[in-house]
């Protein structure tokens, strides 16, 4: 549980970032407005005033009332996206002062049932949203597509939650990225580097101050027009806008632009003539140190290969996800979605290195998996039932995001010290098991490969962990006994484990 509402704002904090970013851009573009609309007023009125000609006059008073209009429209709607934003984060604010009500009245008793009960409903909200959010993210859509189709907009509006994510932001965002990698529209992402160029500074200064959007786009609009033919237009955008950041990062931007300008000596008919004339002549390697003509071909082939990486159609795909990290950082988005990013913490703080230890659902397809199989697999080496569902990290469900993510840090288990698991899967505290073997008598085991009263005694305290080097050697000679199934087994055979 949250204990605290400064954590839970930490969680949170795309909430209010957000929506303080397009508040902020969108009062710029009022005052930008209004700024533009008076300058034009007053030309406007001098030039009417200084209009001897009536019928001028009227017509200008015509074109005056109809940008009054105009002006008034575009007020109107952005104050309008104003008072939406505004709207939405006195919600949040309504909602972290629940939170807080909540915390104050049962902080002396977060176990009652009532406190119980009011996390549960709390709770209930935030995974609704952790929901919605990978929904959003996940749903690349097409711009024709309207926002009422995507699955996590359906699913916020029928929750009542749509007040508490941004999802017109996201899909703005999804919008501009589809169009770049799917449609190779790069005059969106031109106008939007455009509009945004004082953010995308602070975003590159912050992060990585030798990476710019801006350069990529432009570089990418020159490659395309070399691929086009259009030389004279890939000439203009390098003289015009490239040759501008060589001041930045000098030494890879002047590589690429070199690259580039590569291709505009670039004969690709002639390429593709060699290229196939090198493979028709594989038979001849053996005499090619002496063919001249291979050897020019072979010099080609390496000469252009990185030139021919410019031209893959990779290259769009990097561009939009290069376009979608800076778009993501000014509005405070977080660049994965946050189920996935939970799920991971969560799973890494539980992993243990007994997960998956002894199963075989790594290798086992869930897609035909029925629920009895769910709850006991009995696949195991051993042939005993291990029931799987307990255990999130070992369950079917989530061993695609669980099986690559590191262990936790745990040297100490939350059920007993020194805790260690024998073959047939059952978990004892160490030093009892070295004195149950003895303890215990039976007639499936041979007395005599059990550790002795004596020796037990004088190696209970220094044990500890399993594994010393100074009582590892003593051990190996003896048997320990599961006292619950009466089987023997070797001391190498036991496995140190982390049960939480």
């Amino acid at each position: 549980m949250i204990h605290s509402v400064d954590f839970h704002l930490q969680l949170k904090q795309s909430q209010f970032r957000t929506p303080i970013e397009v508040l902020r851009k969108n009062f710029k573009s009022i005052q930008k407005l209004v700024e533009t609309h008076k300058s034009y007023c007053i030309s406007q009125i001098k030039l009417i005033e200084n209009t001897p000609n009536k019928k001028e006059k009227l017509d200008l008073i015509d074109a005056a009332i109809q940008k009054q209009e105009m002006f008034n429209y575009d007020i109107e709607r952005r104050v309008e996206e104003h008072n939406k934003y505004i709207s939405r984060l006195k919600i949040r604010l309504h909602k972290l002062k629940q939170f807080q009500t909540f915390y104050d009245d049962h902080k002396k008793d977060l176990s009652s049932e009532e406190a119980l009960t009011k996390y549960a409903s709390l709770y209930r909200e935030e995974i609704n949203l952790l929901l919605i959010d990978f929904l959003l993210k996940s749903s690349f859509m097409d711009q024709a597509h309207l926002d009422g189709q995507n699955s996590g907009v359906i699913l916020a509006k029928k929750l009542g939650l749509d007040n508490l994510i941004d999802y017109d932001v996201i899909l703005q965002g999804l919008e501009i990225y589809n169009e770049i990698r799917f449609h190779k529209n790069l005059k969106i992402l031109i106008k939007w580097c455009t509009e945004n160029k004082k953010s995308l500074k602070s975003i590159q200064d912050e992060n990585d101050p030798n990476s710019s959007l801006k350069f990529e786009t432009y570089f990418q609009s020159f490659i395309e027009h070399v691929k086009l033919g259009e030389l004279s237009k890939a000439l203009e955008i390098a003289s015009e806008y490239l040759v501008n950041f060589l001041d930045t990062n000098v030494d890879d931007n002047l590589y690429k632009i070199a690259s580039g300008a590569a291709l505009l000596c670039w004969n690709r008919t002639y390429l593709n003539d060699t290229i196939q004339l090198s493979l028709n002549r594989d038979h001849e390697r053996t005499s090619s140190f002496y063919d001249q003509s291979m050897n020019m071909v072979s010099q080609i082939q390496g000469n252009v290969s990185p030139l021919k990486e410019l031209l893959e159609e990779s290259k769009w795909s990097k561009l939009a996800d290069f376009f979608l990290f800076n778009y993501n950082s000014i509005y405070g988005i977080s660049q994965k979605p946050d189920l996935l990013l939970l799920l991971s913490v969560g799973s890494t703080a539980l992993k243990t290195r007994s997960c998956l230890r002894s199963s075989t659902l790594s290798q086992v397809s869930t897609n035909d998996i029925n629920f009895d199989d769910y709850l006991i697999d009995t696949r195991n080496k051993d042939g005993r039932p291990a029931i799987h569902n307990e255990c999130p990290i070992c369950s079917p469900d989530l061993y695609e995001l669980t099986h690559d993510i590191p262990f936790s840090h745990q040297v100490k288990s939350n059920i007993y010290d020194n805790p260690v698991m024998l073959p047939n899967g059952n978990i004892y505290q160490y030093d009892k098991l070295i004195s149950k073997s003895f303890n215990i008598s039976g007639e499936n085991f041979e007395r005599s490969k059990l550790m002795p009263m004596q020796l037990s005694k004088e190696l209970k305290d220094s044990i500890g962990i399993l594994g010393k080097n100074e009582s590892s050697g003593l051990l190996d000679n003896y048997e320990l006994l599961d006292p619950l199934t009466g089987e023997v087994f070797k001391r190498e055979q036991i496995t140190k484990v982390f049960p939480t």
